[in-house]
């Protein structure tokens, strides 16, 4: 995989990653508020029915339907109303209740707390609170459906959402990284064409000094260093060529002047021929030298 792509994949799981990070924190947030609301909401109703109801625990079943339930009839879409005493005996119950009683909190929960989420057949999840009002235990049950409704919806936005973001990261992610990228691959373009034969270029130099101009500096003085070593090896082997050639040269050329005078001397002419293959040998032996120097 290449640099590209792995920096493409990172920016596109932290981005994605971060987005379903917020989508959860926003999840929590708004089933908490919903809750919230729904026990606000019911807070009020409590109270309108307490206003309605009194304090005089001595009225008849009767009377006390009297005075609540045209409130009650209005908001029977919304919520679940039973009234009973401090015993616990049930004086009124909404119709939408049919042949259902909410159970006591005040009994059933050892904690006491007046706010609960239950499921009761056959109406289902609901979220109950009793609330204390003189001598009457108003309790008010809401249908937590909606809100699980509401937080279906947004849980299959949330995935679509993920999704988006996901391909639009990958996106986005590999523009930047061909970006951010681009003066590595300038570097990368410039040290190809720098060669035996090219070593007077550079890599430009970025004006932002951060850690690729830093890079920049530090392989030109590399590349000063070896074009220094290539020009020390051409001075190099041109003084071994005059060095080596020239004594070779005259050498040869004396032992060949040589030759006329000792050619009625069979030793010495052997020898003088032998001294001249040494010296063709040796400067077969210079030349290879030299090429392995220039290459």
């Amino acid at each position: 995989m290449t640099f590209t792509a792995r920096v493409t994949l990172q920016i596109a799981a932290l981005v994605t990653g971060t987005t379903i990070v917020v989508l959860l924190a926003v999840d929590w947030m708004l089933e908490r508020q919903i809750t919230q609301s729904m026990e606000f909401m019911q807070e009020l109703e409590a109270h309108e029915l307490s206003k309605s109801l009194g304090n005089d625990q001595s009225i008849s079943r009767a009377e006390l339907t009297k005075r609540i339930e045209r409130d009650v009839e209005r908001d029977t879409e919304l919520y679940y109303i039973q009234v009973h005493n401090e015993k616990g005996v049930v004086l009124f119950r909404s119709r939408n209740l049919i042949d259902t009683i909410l159970p006591d909190l005040t009994y059933t929960d050892d904690q006491g707390t007046q706010s609960r989420t239950m499921t009761i057949p056959p109406l289902g999840p609901l979220q109950i609170s009793e609330f204390y009002r003189g001598p009457w235990h108003i309790q008010i049950a809401s249908p937590i459906a909606p809100m699980d409704s509401i937080l279906k919806n947004f849980a299959s936005v949330s995935g679509l959402l993920v999704v988006a973001v996901g391909i639009i990261s990958m996106g986005l992610g590999y523009a930047f990284s061909r970006v951010v990228l681009q003066p590595l691959r300038s570097i990368e373009q410039t040290a190809h064409r720098i060669r035996g034969d090219n070593l007077s270029e550079r890599i430009p130099i970025l004006k932002s000094r951060d850690e690729l101009s830093a890079l920049s500096v530090l392989l030109n003085q590399m590349f000063d260093r070896l074009e220094t070593s290539f020009d020390q090896i051409q001075r190099f082997t041109a003084d071994v060529s005059h060095e080596l050639k020239t004594p070779l040269a005259l050498i040869r050329l004396n032992a060949e002047k040589l030759r006329p005078h000792i050619a009625s001397d069979n030793e010495a002419s052997v020898l003088l021929a032998d001294l001249l293959d040494a010296i063709s040998r040796l400067n077969q032996v210079i030349e290879s030298l030299l090429f392995i120097a220039k290459a």
